[in-house]
């Protein structure tokens, strides 16, 4: 499996928890999402990033061995392109795509299910 370490102009950095701007912050995706993830992957060598390129984004990245699952955070209605996912897994070899809400996942399903789930 690659290294999420890539090109330069690609950021990745793991998610220490709530508060860091950098870790997938924003108006789509707020800092209580962060807290959920990081807290629950601890002691079950789960990493939680935040992965740019180019103005493509995806909201977070788990990474458990050499499983890697995207995940989109979307509120409203579903998107038919999601072009940080696509940019995403033409990079990198990904297990799983999971969309949080906008007709996918439901927030609360998403947020009360153990992290490792999605890692599966």
């Amino acid at each position: 499996m690659g290294s999420l370490r890539s090109p330069t102009a690609t950021r990745e950095r793991p998610v220490r928890g709530a508060g860091q701007s950098a870790s997938g912050c924003s108006n789509e995706t707020p800092c209580p999402w962060v807290a959920t993830l990081a807290n629950g992957a601890v002691g079950k060598n789960i990493e939680v990033f935040y992965w740019s390129n180019r103005n493509r984004e995806v909201d977070f990245v788990l990474r458990r061995g050499d499983k890697l699952t995207a995940i989109e955070v979307k509120s409203g209605q579903r998107k038919d392109t999601l072009p940080g996912m696509a940019s995403f897994c033409n990079e990198f070899p990904v297990s799983r795509k999971l969309l949080v809400g906008a007709d996918g996942i439901p927030l609360d399903e998403f947020l009360l299910t153990p992290v490792e789930t999605w890692v599966e």
